[in-house]
């Protein structure tokens, strides 16, 4: 198994502390010996990313989130009307035998499911199918872990389509390329050609093209899914920003709002307080009975 160089290590102890966590980080239950309980927070290894726990903390970019949240919303659009489909996104994927160890996609097309859930964990053995898809946007410092360990592991467990948006940063953009694996008769991945324009063919959601597009809010590259007959974008990145801003600004709206009516009611209540004082006083110094 390769392992990622560790190059360039900060010097500053602050800058050596964050480099340790790099990856995420874990809360591990500490017993002290007067009994009491603490949390101790250790970083997690490049393993742990591979294989993590539940409420372990994986460190990601705001690119990877936005390519993620993309691809789980169309995917499970497009699989909407069929109730035995499901798209998982950081899920626990728990397979038959157990020296096969678990993972957690970024997105995982399931078909076959028997009835839907609100899954934490996916167990295949209990579910009776396991994943047709998966695709995991690389992170950069994890980058091994997606192109070469999954590679094999994925293989092993039977996931028969992997497709793989490997990232990296140059000259201050952000850089994808896809890689398209299929399981072969042989049990182990043989990779794909793109098509002329360098995108993938998914069957599973709907038969969709997999591409990467300019992305000029970030400055880079981002993932996008094309229809197949029309061969337009399915959803956009500007939309979805625009959909989101104008909800954020709505919200702010609300909330102003009603932060000038809750100081409105303050001024109100302050104002009676003074004519109640003011009544008192008048009660107070009125003529004897």
């Amino acid at each position: 198994m390769s392992t990622i160089q560790e190059t360039n290590k900060p010097a500053s102890s602050i800058e050596a502390e964050m480099y340790r966590f790099r990856y995420g980080w874990r809360d591990v239950r500490l017993t002290r010996p007067d009994g009491s309980i603490e949390y101790d927070q250790i970083p997690l290894t490049l393993e742990d990313v591979l294989h993590p726990e539940e409420g372990d903390q994986l460190v990601s970019s705001h690119a990877h989130a936005l390519d993620c949240n993309y691809l789980l919303n169309v995917s499970s659009e497009r699989l909407a009307g069929d109730p035995t489909a499901v798209v998982l996104s950081d899920v626990f994927i728990y397979w038959e035998k157990p020296e096969w160890k678990h993972h957690r996609p970024d997105i995982a097309v399931i078909l076959g499911v028997r009835r839907q859930k609100d899954w934490a964990s996916f167990y295949v053995v209990e579910e009776g199918t396991r994943p047709a898809l998966i695709i995991e946007v690389v992170s950069p410092s994890t980058r091994v872990n997606d192109v070469e360990t999954k590679v094999e592991e994925y293989a092993q467990v039977g996931v028969r389509h992997y497709v793989i948006a490997d990232a990296w940063e140059s000259d201050g953009r952000h850089h994808l390329a896809l890689i398209d694996y299929r399981l072969g008769l042989d049990g182990h991945y043989e990779r794909q050609p793109l098509d002329g324009q360098g995108r993938v063919r998914l069957e599973e959601p709907g038969r969709l093209w997999l591409g990467i597009v300019d992305n000029p809010e970030l400055g880079g590259d981002r993932l996008a899914l094309f229809d197949p007959a029309t061969g337009a974008e399915i959803g956009d990145y500007r939309q979805l920003s625009e959909a989101l801003a104008a909800k954020k600004a709505d919200l702010a709206a609300k909330e102003a709002d009603l932060a000038a009516k809750e100081a409105d009611l303050a001024a109100a209540e302050a104002r009676v307080r003074e004519l109640e004082a003011q009544l008192q006083q008048l009660r107070g110094n009125g003529p004897a009975r």
